[in-house]
């Protein structure tokens, strides 16, 4: 896993430094989906509520609901922060 935290690491400094908001959307919900997958609830919660965040700003309508949706896992209910 620490392999796989070191690239997310990267994409998500690369992302930021180059404001490429996308970018910082789609690592924070696939790291946390990787998080959620090894059993890291807590870890994935917070990518998750980090990418929500994000497109909350946004006005994507779309894309905010699918990021929920990812978020609230084969459940349907996700326990995010805030």
């Amino acid at each position: 896993m620490a392999e796989v935290e070191r690239h997310f690491g990267v994409s998500l400094k690369v992302s930021m430094a180059a404001e490429q908001a996308t970018s910082v959307i789609q690592t924070r919900l696939w790291w946390g989906r990787i998080c959620r997958e090894r059993g890291d609830e807590q870890a994935a919660i917070l990518h998750f509520a980090e990418a929500i965040a994000a497109l909350e700003q946004t006005g994507h309508g779309f894309a905010l609901a699918e990021a929920r949706r990812i978020a609230a896992g084969p459940s349907g209910r996700a326990m995010l922060p805030g």
